[in-house]
């Protein structure tokens, strides 16, 4: 019968520590690059607010029963020069009804750790809305 020697468990330790470190790398990956991603998905979602609420300025008065409305047009226009001038790919701009805008941004983010196994930038979508309220006190 053979004995243990304390010599002939040598690398198991090594081939551990490796395992630990990969998971550890890839768990700090995920962490900063997933809060780069939520960091952009709340940035594109601001600038797309503020982007509808420069394009809802955009009123047509005298519309049906003399009611303001969005005019689309310039509309569209003021809400892209926003997002552009901000340095944002404005994506879409629809007028839901007679006083909604929505429009939507693309805000593109660096990965740090997981640009190893994958692309270096990402991008992430984001969409608000505004609405014409008129009204002291109370909406009309």
């Amino acid at each position: 019968m053979k004995t243990m020697n304390p010599g002939d468990e040598r690398g198991a330790v090594a081939i551990f520590a490796v395992v630990i470190v990969m998971a550890l790398f890839l768990a700090i990956g995920l962490v900063v690059d997933g809060g780069s991603r939520i960091r952009a998905m709340q940035r594109a979602d601001a600038l797309a607010s503020a982007a509808a609420r420069t394009g809802a300025q955009a009123v047509v008065f005298g519309g049906e029963a003399g009611h303001p409305t969005i005019d689309v047009g310039p509309a569209c226009r003021a809400a892209a020069d926003y997002l552009v001038q901000a340095g944002v790919e404005p994506t879409d701009c629809v007028r839901v009804d007679d006083s909604t805008l929505r429009v939507g941004a693309t805000v593109s983010y660096e990965n740090v750790f997981l640009s190893l196994i994958g692309p270096s930038t990402s991008q992430v979508t984001g969409s608000a809305q505004a609405r014409l309220a008129r009204g002291v006190g109370d909406e009309q």
